[in-house]
């Protein structure tokens, strides 16, 4: 899979797909690290559709939530690194984060899972206060 976007992410592979869109692992050549970039699509059936009838709407949403995101400083959340815009898509650069853990959840004890839930907790409970505060 050798392409590139913004000639400077470099993807390895596809490591996720989801109901947005998809999630590579990439190469950052420029500052020399791996991270994970979603390619983000409209949950339509349709997105080109969606874009002539609802004028810039998604990629408004879109740069609305990154630039939320990307202001969003807690342990338990996941910072975006970039947001890009090529042939018409929309990616979201961010670090990647190993999922090994996750997979392996049922071998892991009840303590850690605990553990694990509640740092999931803490980064939605700051979500939720912040985006009240708005």
């Amino acid at each position: 899979m050798e392409r590139k976007i913004a000639n400077r992410y470099r993807l390895v592979q596809v490591i996720g797909r989801g109901g947005m869109g998809e999630v590579y692992e990439a190469e950052d050549e420029l500052l020399r690290r791996t991270v994970a970039i979603k390619k983000v699509t409209s949950y339509l059936s349709d997105p080109h559709e969606f874009a002539s009838n609802h004028s810039g709407i998604f990629e408004h949403a879109i740069m609305n939530e990154a630039q939320m995101m990307a202001r969003v400083q807690h342990p338990n959340i996941i910072p975006i690194y970039d947001l890009l815009e090529e042939d018409e898509t929309h990616y979201i650069v961010m670090p990647l984060v190993s999922s090994r853990w996750i997979n392996d959840v049922k071998q892991q004890p009840l303590s850690e899972i605990i553990r694990f839930l509640e740092r999931i907790a803490d980064g939605l409970d700051f979500l939720h206060r912040l985006s009240t505060a708005i």
